[in-house]
């Protein structure tokens, strides 16, 4: 290699140089306002040989090619021999290393290692380090999800990896290689960083996993990942050594273009009526919705396919939301076959491009697992070919169509450049709203402008989500329909009922709604812009004409005046006119014009001011829309629920627990049994909170009882037998609650509550509506 090599990629740079030997002596990143060295030594790949001892790639004599391919700068080092600590070549071992750098900040690096003989000597101590430059954040958590030969729809929907690790903490991973490592660093005073390494292959060089290890090190405030592929000295007579893989990684400081603002977004999801109805779409139009998802009950096929449960109906739903400038998102999933095959080719026979949008489940490369072959002995993760679908799936929609991500607890921010949103609220078990830099880290806001699944944990559908949602522009999805009886997941058909808290904040982003590629600017994407208390949270949005925008203001316990270094974003205000937003829940307001910026949050944990040279959208002022006739009756149901939960004074009290058998959508087996592996407990709630009185099974009533693995379970269409509560109880008034546990933790509860009693039989279902917990039923009877 003679001279350097220079590569740009989304701000980042990486440069060889002839010392390098084939890997990047360095990789830059452009930060908000200047350049950082993130990864000082690009990486280092090494063996040890018996009589020769530690060996490292030369790129002496090595001419690489550097040309364009896919979209992609490649740099091709097709004849990489070894050398010793001396520069001594190593005879008949050879490397080659294809690298791949695409625009978004992606990085592939393709490796083959041959030895040419076959009878090679005695190697070991096989490795890959990567160390990282993290000196100049003030934090740092990460994540790394170990490597699994296969996987299960189950796996995907319920495995939590231990996530959000505190900076500095050593980890081992014996007969292992993860998959990924997952860093987000963090400024108090911006802008955040992500940085993920991947790996595809859990190859050893003996074939064997027992022989891998690997480990994350750390120097001070600098993590080292070592991945060892061979970590015993191999003997391998009469076949000659080889071995491929390929790792990368994607240094993605926070975006300040983003292609969709927040929308006002409804997900309906109804595996029983699989579609609204026409009456249904027209109160989500008259509620100023901009964005509706339609989940997998739009087919038949739930987890995989095209064909559409009813062709008409979803026309006329496609043909609505177009007239009434909705965008409509259907559902598919990214392990899918016509997915990976073709990157939803079949979205041009229903959908048009750059008019019409998908939502994707399992959008992260963990459900693509290849299992063990030949020449992959510890199987792959489809990380590369996962990324090239992404992209197909993008081209294929048309710059202007909409994509929305949702990885689960297994997140990768491989790909997620093509999409517009990355939904969180599932796989985090509930911690998002303990504290900023949990819910920045667990909604990925370093890596990704975000949406939220609001009907996982009830409180995030309360007014204490609303300032963490304000400051990241994270919009919710508003969940609409019934996905499972008897459960949280069981929602109003139509707007005006579960979405309230929303409200004022959906006001306000409507005002930015319809845009496209604005510019953002917020605490943890850039710094120098926002002056006044730390405690109040900053989401600024500029038009891409540059004649709008919008600040939203949120309330972290801090109040006064707020400034905003304009000049630094190349913004001017002179001549515009700014108008104060101020809804609250039960009404949108009056537009106030004013010349001072002062968060006040009197009514409401966030608001906004509007920037502009005309005046205040048609429309901001006028009123909220109540729901229509099917949500008032839910909201009957919701009253009935309400009165049966407390039962009079009765000498008869028998209880029964029953499973709803309808299972409206196809769902894989082992993903079906996942969601009722859980056990049933019965309870007292007293000022402490539920106390167990035993475990409802099939056959019996366990009383006091903990869980266990081979507890019978109930499954859909099952009944317990019946318990006689008067004898478990005796006289005086009982507050009790039917609560479900998965793993030992709390989960969905999905189970029906009969009750017969002196004044007859009566069933007690889930409603959100009357429980703070997803987990349990609770009711309140006197027995005589």
């Amino acid at each position: 290699m003679e001279k350097a090599i220079e590569i740009m990629q989304s701000g980042n740079r990486i440069v060889f140089t002839p010392e390098s030997n084939g890997i990047p002596a360095y990789i830059t990143v452009k930060e908000f306002d200047q350049e950082r060295i993130i990864a000082p030594e690009g990486f280092r790949l090494f063996m040890d040989v018996e009589n020769i001892g530690r060996i490292t790639p030369s790129a002496a004599g090595c001419a690489p090619e550097h040309y364009t391919q896919n979209g992609a700068d490649v740099v091709e080092f097709a004849n990489l021999h070894w050398q010793d600590s001396c520069g001594n070549p190593v005879p008949d071992f050879n490397l080659a290393l294809r690298y791949e750098f695409f625009p978004d900040g992606v990085s592939f690096c393709t490796a083959v290692f041959h030895g040419e003989t076959a009878h090679p000597p005695k190697c070991g101590n096989f490795c890959l380090e990567m160390p990282l430059e993290f000196e100049s954040f003030d934090d740092c958590r990460f994540a790394v999800f170990p490597r699994m030969l296969s996987t299960s729809a189950a796996d995907i929907q319920s495995t939590t990896p231990k996530r959000f690790i505190e900076s500095g903490t050593r980890l081992d991973f014996p007969r292992n290689l993860p998959q990924t490592f997952g860093f987000n660093l963090f400024r108090e005073q911006g802008p955040d960083l992500y940085a993920e390494l991947f790996l595809e292959s859990g190859a050893a060089l003996s074939g064997k996993m027992e022989d891998t290890f690997s480990d994350l090190t750390w120097h001070g405030k600098n993590p080292v990942v070592r991945w060892c592929f061979q970590k015993t000295m191999l003997v391998k007579d009469h076949r000659p050594l080889q071995w491929r893989n390929r790792w990368g990684w994607n240094f993605a400081p926070p975006a300040v273009v983003r292609r969709v603002p927040p929308q006002h977004c409804y997900q309906f999801i109804d595996n029983y009526r699989h579609y609204p109805t026409a009456d249904e779409l027209e109160t989500i139009r008259k509620s100023g919705c901009t964005m509706l998802i339609i989940h997998s009950n739009w087919r038949r096929d739930a987890a995989d396919g095209s064909v559409p449960y009813d062709r008409k109906r979803l026309a006329e739903i496609i043909e609505f939301t177009g007239k009434n400038n909705i965008a409509l998102l259907l559902y598919m999933r990214g392990n899918e076959k016509e997915i990976v095959e073709n990157g939803a080719s079949w979205f041009s026979r229903i959908l048009d491009k750059n008019k019409d949008n998908l939502y994707m489940d399992y959008a992260g490369p963990s459900g693509r697992i290849h299992p063990p072959e030949e020449f992959y002995p510890g199987g792959t993760v489809e990380f590369y070919d996962h990324y090239l679908t992404l992209k197909r799936i993008r081209e294929n929609l048309g710059d202007n169509g909409i994509l929305i991500g949702h990885t689960g607890a297994f997140f990768s921010s491989l790909g997620i450049s093509f999409s517009d949103a990355y939904i969180s609220g599932e796989g985090e078990r509930g911690q998002l709203l303990s504290g900023r830099k949990e819910y920045n880290y667990f909604i990925m806001s370093a890596a990704a402008p975000g949406s939220l699944w609001s009907a996982a944990f009830p409180e995030y559908a309360t007014s204490a989500v609303i300032p963490f949602i304000a400051s990241a522009g994270q919009f919710p999805h508003s969940p609409l329909g019934m996905q499972f009886a008897s459960s949280s997941l069981l929602h109003p058909p139509e707007p005006g009922i579960n979405d309230t808290v929303f409200r004022p904040l959906w006001k306000i982003w409507k005002t930015f709604a319809h845009e496209r590629n604005v510019s953002v600017y917020s605490d943890y994407n850039s710094c120098g812009i926002f002056g006044g208390s730390e405690k109040i949270g900053h989401y600024l949005m500029i038009s891409a004409d540059r004649k709008r925008a919008l600040l939203v203001l949120s309330d972290f316990g801090g109040k006064g005046n707020v400034s905003v270094n304009w000049e630094k974003i190349s913004f001017s205000i002179k001549s515009k006119k700014v108008f104060h937003l101020t809804p609250n829940e039960t009404s949108p307001g009056t537009a106030v014009e004013t010349d001072v910026i002062t968060a006040e949050f009197t009514e409401y944990p966030a608001e906004a001011y509007y920037f502009t040279d005309c005046d205040i959208p048609d429309g901001f002022a006028e009123p909220y829309e109540q729901c229509g006739q099917s949500g008032k009756a839910f909201e009957a149901g919701i009253k009935s629920q309400r009165e049966m939960r407390t039962v009079p004074a009765t000498e008869k009290a028998v209880l029964q627990i029953y499973l709803d058998d309808r299972i409206c959508t196809a769902l894989e087996d082992s993903m079906v049994y996942d969601i009722y592996d859980a056990t049933i407990r019965l309870g007292r709630m007293d000022k402490n909170g539920f106390n167990m009185l035993g475990i409802i099974t099939p056959d019996e009533f366990l009383p006091g009882v903990s869980d266990r693995n081979d507890t019978p379970r109930l499954m859909p269409g099952d009944a317990s037998k019946e318990i006689d509560l008067v004898k478990l109880l005796g006289k005086g008034t009982h507050k009790l609650a039917v609560k479900s546990f998965y793993q030992g933790l709390p989960f969905y509860n999905f189970v029906t509550v009969r009750l017969y009693c002196d004044d007859g039989y009566r069933e007690l279902e889930f409603r959100n509506q009357l429980e703070t917990d997803r987990s349990q039923i609770t009711f309140e009877i006197t027995i005589k």
